[in-house]
């Protein structure tokens, strides 16, 4: 291994704490709010995902969770323990929406209804609760809205404490691209794996930086031990500083169903309807589902080595 390249990394640590940009990073983040229990028993759909979804490399063979995420148009919402190394911030508890802007619903017989959220969440220890307060109005006129509050409560994921690499003496550690041997805490309520993702965006240790992003996407189970698949690391060059992102956790999906559909309400009179949103808050949820999810993100800067000469 060369010397210098040693030497020079308290140098780069400081010019690539945060090297991944706040898009890339709220991508990720957001990912963990559709965790569904997977099925081994799945067919390939590797070659589905590669097809639709913004990754180089796609390594897990079974319907993923994690990357269904990215094919669905849901509102989700999310609380998250979030680490980033290396960072002088400890662990802290975060939110994010995806899909949650106002919406115009145009609906049966001409009726306009716009949905409006409003998501906080309360992380206290293993647990998880969303209290959600949705309104909705007919014709967007305040004068006909409606007003809905309601309380989930759900396991929170185990924050993440990563075993090796080491990076309490050695922030940035350099890792050899083949038989990496990943250790974490396991999280033994979580049956959904850990989402492992390699990301370059062309920044090099000895060389000028790169017109270039890759990533590469795998899933592992969550037993606290994993040797990566060394293609996790295709086409990321040595001495890349490469971030290495874990994500794992929890979610429910909520679609409103009750003692009367939206469509055995919207066959109702204009006025009827808007009577069955009022007495019905699960009627509300269905003009628009949503998935609540809690979970964890963990992300390690790291430098890629190929050439240990």
């Amino acid at each position: 291994m060369h010397r210098q390249t040693i030497e020079r990394q308290a140098d780069i640590i400081k010019t690539v704490r945060f090297i991944t940009v706040m898009k890339t990073k709220v991508l990720f983040f957001a990912a963990i709010i559709t965790l569904v229990a997977c099925n081994s028993n799945e067919p390939n759909y590797r070659s589905h995902y590669e097809q639709n979804l913004p990754f180089d490399n796609v390594l897990y063979n079974g319907k993923s969770p994690y990357l269904d995420w990215f094919l669905s148009n849901m509102e989700s919402f999310a609380s998250y323990a979030s680490q980033i190394n290396p960072s002088d911030e400890a662990m802290q508890y975060e939110e994010s929406a995806t899909r949650a802007e106002d919406d115009l619903l145009t609906l049966k017989n001409d009726i306009k209804i716009r949905v409006h959220d409003e998501p906080k969440w309360n992380t206290e220890g293993d647990q998880a609760i969303l209290l959600l307060t949705r309104t909705v109005s007919r014709d967007i006129d305040p004068a006909n809205e409606i007003t809905h509050a309601y309380s989930y409560e759900m396991s929170a994921a185990k924050p993440f404490q990563l075993i090796r690499p080491q990076v309490d003496n050695n922030p940035m550690p350099l890792c050899y691209y083949s038989d990496f041997l990943l250790e974490w805490n396991e999280d033994t309520k979580n049956k959904n794996g850990v989402m492992v993702v390699a990301e370059w965006t062309g920044s090099l240790l000895e060389e000028s930086s790169q017109n270039k992003r890759v990533v590469n996407v795998d899933i592992v189970e969550d037993k606290g031990r994993a040797v990566l698949n060394e293609k996790l690391f295709d086409s990321i060059p040595d001495g890349a500083l490469v971030s290495l992102w874990l994500v794992r956790g929890n979610m429910m999906t909520i679609n409103g169903a009750g003692k009367i559909t939206l469509d055995e309400a919207l066959n109702r009179s204009p006025e009827e309807f808007v009577q069955l949103l009022k007495t019905n808050p699960e009627l509300c949820t269905q003009l628009r589902p949503y998935t609540l999810g809690a979970g964890a993100v963990y992300r390690l800067s790291m430098v890629l080595i190929r050439n240990l000469e």
